[in-house]
């Protein structure tokens, strides 16, 4: 008796293991449908109109034709079998964004090169900032305002005051 349930039990796990293992190897199919699928329809206008993409578009037209494609990625075909069957039936309109021209890889090596330029621009301001700080603090500590700061030292700064506004005045 124990012979047959340790049999059994061994049939059972092997079918489990089987089983397991069959579930698993179907994953990857249905994670590319999936994926081929949500790539199409961010590429291919809607049916109904030339506006919108597939992937943002819930009128009845753009549900069936989301269903079909990921029907037929399913049952084997390619993305690109799939796109070349759109196109005949619909035109070329259907192709919202050529695969071999999507404008959107362009953007991320624009934004980079932006942010680049900015952050090379604020760094050249900040280092000129700092250098005609240097050079005001320079020639205020080359220049001396008077030969010793004693009694009447007031009175003489404002006399060359006076004297430095009449002369801009002239």
């Amino acid at each position: 008796m124990t012979r047959v349930i340790t049999r059994l039990l061994a049939v059972l796990t092997v079918g489990f293991i089987s089983a397991a293992g069959w579930a698993r190897a179907q994953e990857p199919s249905q994670a590319r449908v999936r994926s081929d699928a949500q790539a199409l329809t961010e590429r291919l206008h809607a049916p109904c109109c030339h506006e919108q993409l597939l992937d943002g578009h819930d009128s009845a037209p753009a549900k069936a034709l989301k269903e079909e494609i990921r029907a037929r990625l399913a049952q084997g075909a390619s993305p690109e079998e799939v796109e070349q069957e759109l196109v005949r039936r619909y035109g070329s309109w259907i192709v919202a964004v050529p695969k071999d021209r999507d404008p959107r890889a362009g953007l991320s090596i624009a934004l980079v090169l932006a942010l680049s330029g900015t952050a090379i621009g604020l760094a050249l301001l900040g280092l000129r900032w700092v250098r005609s700080t240097r050079e005001a603090s320079a020639r205020l500590a080359s220049t001396e305002l008077t030969p010793a700061m004693g009694p009447g030292c007031a009175e003489q700064l404002d006399d060359r005051l006076e004297a430095e506004l009449r002369r801009m005045d002239d």
